[in-house]
């Protein structure tokens, strides 16, 4: 049996990480010298909802914690700029197919490892009758 959390403590812990997820992503806007209108644009949204979500009004984060708290998890959030990214490539294609009364869907990962070698996956379901 898994030991007791204090409950407050928890939600505490969560909200806080949110609030420096929000600090941490509004430096670097900053850091890229991105006003909210700048970024606004770059979402489709209005400055307005920028300046919320980075004030946290949104209930963006609010939910997942509620969540997270309920099953007892501890939320931590991590931001560097992408430049830091690790080397190679990943990514995900989606093909669909339709077969009659029935779909396949298939997903398929790459990357790319330090030494130039290429691994993935594949991975079909079928959907339907």
């Amino acid at each position: 049996m898994a030991d007791a959390y204090d409950y407050r403590e928890l939600a505490f812990d969560n909200y806080e990480s949110a609030h420096e997820l929000l600090r941490a992503l509004v430096s670097m806007r900053e850091m890229r010298h991105m006003s909210q209108q700048d970024l606004a644009e770059e979402m489709g949204v209005t400055q307005g909802y920028v300046s919320q979500i980075e004030n946290g009004r949104t209930g963006l984060l609010d939910r997942l914690n509620d969540y997270a708290i309920e099953v007892g998890a501890r939320v931590t959030y991590h931001v560097e700029p992408a430049e830091k990214m690790p080397k190679g490539r990943r990514y995900t294609t989606i093909r669909v197919g339709e077969l009659e009364h029935s779909m396949t869907v298939s997903a398929f990962w790459s990357t790319s490892t330090d030494d130039g070698r290429h691994e993935g996956a594949e991975t079909t379901w079928k959907v339907g009758r």
